[in-house]
């Protein structure tokens, strides 16, 4: 989640984007000094479930002082044609960067980083247009063949975890930009080591620990994505490319966003105001100390929490003592969604279709297994029988092996109830964010988190579609 600004919160219930406020989007090439394409349209798609997020944008292809001199942007434009080459030579081509920024008055986000891959020009009479179409950085692990090469010339297409000593670059120089010869990592260290051998930045390549470090695994023949996609198999993580051009590793479950360590004073009985509204039943946790550490106080006994509005206090006869500070972990809404202010249409689905009433996951010599509650809350029913069969091989105890059994069992059914909808456009929201939806006729009302995400800007407006599941409660204000 990015933090949305006063301003853009404010203008976005207002529905006054017009003017000097209506949506704008900016599109740079920073391979060629950061010239700004003058964009008809233009459109983001993002999926979790895809390799690399897209996007696509049109130029009117007219030089925008003289409207007669057509080809404007083209990239070979020359005095063949009468024409003189200008600051848009060799810029609209595969492989050139791209930067766009969407964002409404003087506020904008950047949504997407990445490189084009197609440029189509297309002429008729009073039309001259050009489409390009574009993938995020992940283009840099899809394009290319994981390889080992162990002198100038002596290239093998397959690379080994531990990395073997005696690697090298195109140059024939010692090639270990980031993991040493030799060294057993964790999982996401391989991930690491992958992204910067396909081009990234050490930087801007950020992991999660998976705790697995006895795995040695050996590509062959194969690209850098799938080498990637086989590790978050192993461990069930998953991968992307997020809206700045990071690369992503991260435990599936990770909730987004979550507010570590609000950190409040509990005065008596009073409630005391957290920084967010909107908190998800049951994620919140109260300690003592920072960080997680110290005492954890009980919602039962020690505090109550209003979700809502985001307050808590503390309880009659509470261990916590009055005027104590408390620190907050919970996780919670970036945005709420609501009929009559920005959303423009809604599907609700309630789908029996991937449920499974029984779950059994094999694992190393042990197995576990989960079986969903039948009756549903709402009185749907589940079959027992329906069993899915899935292979957990680093799941080594029984505790390990019915944790993932429990895992696919919730994760299940929090997609039983699945929401898509179309919006004022918010570039402040991510792929993964939680968010509310409300809406009177179909009854939503509450935590969904976002799987897929389109951001569309014409001259019409700037909209945005939504594809989200269910995964926990928090109450209207």
């Amino acid at each position: 989640m990015r933090v949305i600004p006063p301003t853009i919160k404010a203008l976005l219930k207002s529905k006054s984007m017009i003017n000097a406020n209506a949506p704008q989007a900016s599109i740079y090439l920073p391979d060629s000094s950061n010239i700004v394409i003058p964009a008809i349209s233009c459109s983001i798609t993002r999926e979790e479930a895809a390799d690399a997020a897209t996007a696509t944008f049109s130029v009117n292809n007219v030089n925008p002082s003289d409207s007669s001199d057509v080809g404007y942007y083209t990239p070979y434009r020359s005095t063949d044609f009468g024409k003189t080459a200008n600051s848009f030579h060799n810029a609209l081509l595969p492989s050139k960067r791209v930067q766009i920024e969407i964002g409404y008055a003087a506020e904008a986000e950047i949504v997407f980083k990445g490189e084009i891959d197609e440029a189509t020009f297309s002429a008729s009479p009073r039309d001259y247009k050009i489409d390009l179409s574009c993938r995020d950085y992940a283009c840099k692990l899809i394009d290319v063949d994981v390889h080992t090469i162990w002198g100038i010339g002596d290239k093998e297409y397959t690379l080994y975890y531990p990395l073997p000593a005696g690697m090298k670059d195109e140059a024939g120089n010692p090639y270990y930009p980031y993991l040493a010869a030799d060294a057993i990592c964790d999982i996401s260290e391989y991930v690491k080591d992958i992204c910067i051998r396909a081009g990234f930045v050490e930087g801007n390549v950020l992991v999660e620990a998976t705790g697995i470090t006895d795995y040695e695994p050996t590509f062959t023949k194969t690209k850098y994505m799938d080498a990637v996609n086989q590790l978050c198999g192993v461990v069930g993580f998953i991968f992307c490319i997020d809206e700045d051009g990071n690369a992503i590793f991260k435990n599936q479950t990770a909730a987004s966003p979550v507010k570590y360590d609000d950190t409040i004073v509990l005065t008596g009985t009073a409630y005391s105001t957290l920084e967010n509204p909107h908190i998800v039943s049951g994620s919140e946790q109260v300690w003592s100390a920072a960080g997680q550490t110290g005492v954890q106080y009980s919602s039962s006994t020690d505090y109550e929490i209003d979700l809502a509005v985001g307050q808590v206090k503390r309880r009659a006869g509470s261990t916590i003592g009055s005027g104590a500070t408390v620190y907050v972990t919970y996780i919670f809404a970036a945005w709420t969604f609501q009929e009559g202010s920005d959303i423009y249409s809604l599907n609700l689905t309630i789908s029996r279709r991937n449920l499974y009433g029984t779950i059994r996951i094999n694992g190393d010599g042990v197995e576990a297994v989960a079986v969903a509650t039948s009756p549903q809350w709402d009185s749907s029913t589940i079959r027992i029988n329906k069993t899915l069969f899935a292979d957990s091989p680093y799941s080594e105890t029984v505790p390990q092996c019915q944790a993932a059994a429990d895992y696919l069992i919730s994760d299940m059914l929090n997609h039983y109830i699945c929401c898509d909808f179309a919006a004022v456009g918010n570039p402040w929201i991510m792929l993964g964010d939680s968010i509310m939806i409300i809406e009177s006729s179909s009854t939503i009302s509450e935590v969904y988190k976002i799987t897929g995400l389109i951001l569309e800007i014409t001259p019409d407006g700037c909209v945005m579609s939504i594809k989200a599941f269910n995964i926990g409660y928090t109450p209207l204000t």
